[in-house]
């Protein structure tokens, strides 16, 4: 984990588990000796799983489908204690003089309810409807936008395109964003140079540079190519100097 300033959990799209979850967080925060970020997209707005990611030790939950001022408010109350919101006391995650130090002059509470991050995705056209109530409320701290269901959602195709209505509600959230002071939030993987100079200069300050399922699947796939060509050429080496075998190089990549 080391470089990296936060991670992206995306319980809303794999079989989170509770356990599972707060392991991964933990993992997170111990391999990076607390340096990178666990932020976690939640699959629903159940209080409870939120508070078992933020008692884990997230610093930020995305709620998904984000689509009414009361969806977001509901988000904040979720992740605030008490009076800002209703998240419940854990007396399990704090140990006195372990991990319960605060600024000086700051509550526990205090402390957490400034530090942990609540990001609204707005991925609808009832979302596109309330946007400019979701992004000005105070309390939340950053906006995604999810592309692909909201393209969908719009009723185009799901492949990324220019069309003229998709285009002005991307530039219309991008620019409440600007005007709200909002941080956005989205994908630019580091291949996409283009996209990430692009989100960049347009306010995305939490950029998603990449992703295990990506690396592993490409990863294994440059592996076996590189392993194949590797075999081809030794083989065609081997035959040079009479040694070669007809062996198919399909049964040994």
């Amino acid at each position: 984990m080391t470089g990296f300033d936060w991670a992206f959990i995306d319980a809303e799209h794999a079989p989170f588990t509770p356990v599972l979850l707060a392991n991964i967080i933990n993992t997170i925060s111990t391999a990076s000796n607390s340096k990178t970020i666990p932020v976690v997209r939640v699959p629903a707005m159940e209080p409870s799983f939120i508070s078992v990611a933020l008692n884990a030790g997230a610093a930020g939950i995305v709620r998904p489908h984000t689509e009414t001022r009361e969806d977001a408010l509901q988000l904040i109350e979720a992740c605030r204690y008490p009076p800002l919101g209703k998240r419940s006391y854990g007396p399990w995650a704090w140990m006195p003089g372990v991990n319960d130090a605060v600024p000086q002059g700051k509550t526990l509470f205090d402390a957490h309810n400034e530090s942990i991050a609540c990001i609204a995705q707005i991925e609808s056209r009832l979302g596109l409807q309330n946007m400019e109530d979701i992004i000005s409320l105070e309390g939340i701290d950053a906006i995604m936008i999810g592309m692909g269901d909201l393209r969908l959602d719009m009723g185009l195709p799901l492949h990324i395109g220019n069309e003229p209505e998709y285009v002005e509600a991307i530039q219309k959230l991008e620019g409440l964003a600007k005007k709200y002071n909002k941080p956005l939030m989205g994908f630019a993987f580091a291949e996409m140079k283009a996209t990430m100079e692009e989100r960049v200069r347009k306010g995305y300050k939490l950029l998603m540079v990449g992703a295990d399922s990506l690396s592993l699947v490409y990863g294994l796939a440059v592996a076996g190519r590189t392993s194949r060509a590797t075999i081809v050429q030794v083989q065609a080496d081997m035959a040079k100097e009479g040694e070669g075998n007809d062996s198919d190089v399909k049964d040994q990549a």
